[in-house]
């Protein structure tokens, strides 16, 4: 990531900071709503194991066949799990699972809700930035000095001031506020399963460093031909517009042969840089895939293997493997994040190319011909 460009896209947000921060405050709250659904199912799941275990003689002190008093943050867990034996005590375990499930709907519709609130904010914050962008760009061109303009590929400029500009825009609706939508899910999260089991999380976490550090070396490697893809689409775009606008010359002078071979050659350039970089995409998804459903399965059988021997409860193993599903997807969609972090960064310089160029000034004494009397 070229380091000269962070300043200007930190730049380009000002005005509409207010709302990323709301969008930011949004998502943080869904995340605490949504995090609470796998406790409270890992408390029904081990309060009605812990009934059933007690109906059976089993004691009143286990939970799942496992011993409360054992598990690392067994004062969280030993106090929902009375609470819903309470709760089941006073009505019954199928009322005390409805009541759980009543809550797990109820705290799914707040998290929606704040996700809703986290899109809308974050559209209309890009699209503000994005509208004030294109007019800039629009009346810095219409300043510019002729000479720019006969030097300059005009159908460059039309790429640069629509595609890269929606690249951009694109950027700011999702990545920015995704960029912080991971970090808070892995800040809020980590606490929650330390509470629940340190073991755990440990095994839960442990390909978390290795799937993070493999988007970043990615995101470094194809930086550049984003770029390069870029380019391509650039020539295409200028070769097409100029046949566009001179086509009345073109079959004047029959030279559509020539054109049409000139447009191939662009149209192939483009195609091939593209394939390249759809081919370095297809490797790291895979590979991604393969890391996450690693971890996934680890934690699975390391779990199990736990959950048998009575080291955890059946209710743990089903929230840590529910928290995990919500986390590891986000931190291996980072690799896109940053993927499109970097196309948004050549977009924002191809566009700051033009913003760059000295605009024609205006002679502060204006110039009057000379008139013969």
């Amino acid at each position: 990531m070229k380091s000269g460009l962070r300043g200007p896209l930190w730049d380009l947000t000002r005005g509409q900071r207010g709302r990323y921060g709301a969008a930011i405050l949004a998502m943080g709250l869904s995340n605490v709503f949504l995090f609470g659904v796998p406790f409270i199912s890992k408390t029904a799941i081990d309060g009605a194991l812990g009934a059933q275990a007690g109906a059976a003689g089993a004691g009143a002190d286990v939970v799942g066949g496992m011993d409360t008093a054992a598990e690392p943050g067994s004062g969280l867990v030993a106090g929902a799990a009375e609470l819903f034996s309470g709760f089941a005590a006073d009505h019954s375990t199928a009322a005390a699972l409805w009541m759980a499930a009543g809550l797990i709907g109820l705290l799914t519709a707040l998290g929606g809700v704040c996700l809703y609130l986290r899109g809308r904010w974050a559209s209309v914050a890009s699209e503000a930035i994005v509208k004030s962008l294109r007019q800039r760009l629009f009346q810095h061109l219409e300043r510019l000095p002729c000479t720019y303009h006969d030097r300059a590929d005009t159908g460059d400029l039309v790429q640069r001031c629509t595609s890269d500009v929606e690249t951009i825009r694109v950027f700011l609706t999702g990545q920015v506020v995704e960029i912080g939508r991971t970090i808070l899910l892995v800040l809020t999260v980590l606490p929650v399963m330390l509470a629940l089991d340190g073991r755990m999380t440990a095994v839960s976490l442990v390909m978390f460093p290795v799937i993070f550090t493999f988007a970043i070396v990615f995101f470094r490697r194809v930086q550049h031909l984003f770029l390069l893809s870029d380019e391509a689409e650039g020539a295409m775009t200028a070769v097409l517009q100029e046949n566009l606008s001179g086509i009345r010359v073109v079959r004047a002078f029959a030279r559509q042969d020539f054109e049409r071979e000139k447009f191939a050659v662009q149209n192939e350039e483009f195609r091939d840089r593209t394939a390249k970089l759809i081919r370095f995409l297809g490797v790291y998804w895979a590979a991604s895939d393969f890391l996450c459903l690693l971890q996934l399965g680890g934690t699975l059988v390391f779990g199990g293997w736990w959950a048998a021997g009575g080291h955890i409860s059946v209710g743990t193993l089903f929230a840590f493997l529910t928290y995990q599903a919500i986390v590891i997807w986000p931190v291996r969609h980072l690799g896109r994040v940053l993927t499109d972090t970097g196309k948004a960064l050549v977009a924002l310089g191809r566009v700051r190319e033009i913003l760059e160029v000295e605009e024609e000034t205006a002679p502060e004494t204006p110039v009057v011909p000379e008139t013969e009397e």
